[in-house]
C-alpha cells in the first residue's frame, strides 16, 4: 500500500514539497504583517507582462520577466513611502470612512 514510498522520485518530490511549504510559510508571514498581501499579485502580472513582450519583440521570455517583475518590485518600494494609502490596498477593498468616531467593524448605523 506505501509502496510508492520507496520510489526516488517520490522521495525527491515529497522532500521538495516539504521545503516550498516550509520556506513559503515563512515568507508569507513576513508578508502578511508588512501588509503587502497584494504585491506579489501585480509583480506576477509585471513578469507575464514582460513574458508578452519577449514574444513580441522576439526575445528569451525569462530575461524579460525577471527585469520587468524585479522593476516593479522596485519602483513600489520606491513609492510606499510617499502613498498614503498602503501597499496592500486595492481598488477593489472598500475604503473604509474617516469620519470621527467609526471604527472597523463597527455596524454600519454607526458610519
Amino acid at each position: 500500500m506505501v509502496d510508492f514510498l520507496t520510489l526516488g522520485f517520490f522521495q525527491r518530490s515529497l522532500m521538495a514539497a516539504a521545503l516550498t511549504g516550509g520556506v513559503c510559510a515563512a515568507i508569507g508571514v513576513f508578508v502578511v504583517l508588512r501588509g503587502l498581501a497584494f504585491i506579489g499579485a501585480g509583480t506576477a502580472h509585471a513578469a507575464f507582462a514582460g513574458v508578452a513582450l519577449a514574444y513580441l519583440v522576439g526575445g528569451p521570455p525569462m530575461p524579460f520577466a525577471i527585469a520587468f517583475g524585479l522593476g516593479t518590485a522596485w519602483i513600489t518600494g520606491l513609492l510606499e513611502p510617499s502613498s498614503p494609502r498602503s501597499s496592500s490596498s486595492s481598488p477593489s477593498i472598500r475604503r473604509w470612512p474617516k469620519r470621527q468616531g467609526c471604527r472597523r467593524g463597527a455596524s454600519s448605523s454607526c458610519c
